[in-house]
């Protein structure tokens, strides 16, 4: 009798499993929308030397929040192992602390100081299945640069008076191409699919830097099997 219960309960945990995620050899697409948390390596700016003004300080890259959309097609080889290859657009960048510089009775500086780079992705991964609905993911993103741009508010303040201007810059020595290693988990619960990933950049943005651009991406999406 114990033989038979454990037999019975054995195929039902196997069905269930079987239920909850594609069978060997079948694809299934993803749909996904999220957002995106961002910044860039070693790209704090030092004022002292860029003005020449010593004490004038750093400025600090900071976070930038964006967003990412696009989907997945995802073909399960066995049980365990899935690979994935997807087509994604997404809002990257950085943004900078505001600085100032006292000048006699004049300051000077700039705020909303902000770069954005847009990406057209195209993420593929090897995704291992560890447990019911939940995946460890990782992979290798090539990158298509599709906008580059630089945008801040410059201000000055002088005997009570105060004037600001808004400067942007497109044409930027970017490069066009760009590489990163995405790693992350998901989980799947009722064809509902919750990612979170971190993508490493391994490739230089601009041609005479040595700046990376590295983010942490959120997404939910919806599997069509």
């Amino acid at each position: 009798m114990k033989k038979k219960l454990l037999s019975l309960a054995i195929m039902a945990m196997a069905a269930t499993l079987a239920q909850a995620q594609a069978q060997p050899g079948k694809l299934s697409l993803k749909p996904m929308v999220g957002v995106t948390v961002s910044t860039l390596s070693d790209a704090d700016v030092d004022l002292d030397a860029l003005l020449g003004i010593p004490g004038a300080g750093t400025i600090e890259a900071l976070p930038k929040v964006g967003f990412v959309i696009g989907g997945e097609v995802e073909w399960q080889a066995n049980p365990v192992l899935a690979l994935s290859a997807g087509l994604t657009y997404s809002t990257l960048g950085c943004r900078f602390d505001e600085f100032g510089i006292h000048q006699g009775s004049e300051r000077i500086g700039a705020k909303d100081i902000k770069l954005s780079l847009n990406y057209l992705n195209i993420p593929i991964m090897a995704n291992f299945y560890v447990a019911k609905g939940l995946a460890l993911k990782v992979g290798l993103q090539p990158q298509i640069l599709t906008k580059a741009k630089e945008q801040m508010t410059v201000y000055a303040e002088s005997g009570g008076m105060y004037g600001s201007v808004d400067l942007s810059e497109d044409d930027l020595n970017t490069n066009d191409f760009a590489l990163s290693l995405p790693i992350g988990m998901s989980y799947e619960i009722n064809n509902i699919v919750f990612d979170a990933r971190y993508a490493f950049g391994l490739t230089d943005v601009y041609d005479d830097s040595h700046n990376k651009c590295s983010a942490f991406q959120f997404t939910v999406g919806y599997r069509f099997h």
